[in-house]
């Protein structure tokens, strides 16, 4: 079937073909526009160690301490390390010691380390991380370790 489109005589297969490809051009742009980038994203992975004693006797520290590692590099990052105690006694939960870290590295590994008292009590200590990290999008985690029993 030949049909007139701007005045010229073309069939209709061959005119449907071009009018519809130069429909799906339209509004297109350039070969060389230059892509919105994404937001990076970050995932991190923390992990609690758990507390031990740095001796046998009652006054001797008690090290406690994260590791993380991050895919993709934060632009903020905050790590809460939290070393709990239970009293058994009262079976109240304390925070013995709390410590930040505000680093921007992929990966960390960091000890801290706690006093403790003459008093000779045996109490139960595990450590608590939190995480929160940003670029491009927050992702928060955390992790706690197994609890241990020592004297304090």
């Amino acid at each position: 079937m030949d049909c007139n489109i701007f005045g010229a005589r073309i069939t209709h297969t061959i005119g449907a073909a071009l009018i519809l490809a130069a429909a799906l051009t339209v509004g297109q742009g350039s070969a060389h526009a230059t892509p919105t980038p994404a937001a990076d994203h970050v995932v991190c992975f923390p992990h609690a160690i758990e507390p031990y004693k740095t001796g046998h006797n009652s006054i001797a520290s008690i090290n406690f301490g994260f590791k993380i590692h991050c895919v993709g590099r934060p632009t903020l990052r905050s790590v809460t390390t939290k070393l709990w105690r239970y009293d058994a006694s009262d079976g109240e939960r304390y925070v013995h010691s709390e410590r930040n870290d505000s680093s921007t590295d992929p990966d960390v590994e960091t000890l801290y380390s706690a006093s403790c008292s003459s008093a000779g009590i045996l109490y139960q200590f595990h450590t608590q991380v939190i995480v929160n990290a940003f670029n491009g999008y927050w992702d928060r985690g955390g992790d706690d370790s197994a609890t241990i029993a020592a004297i304090c």
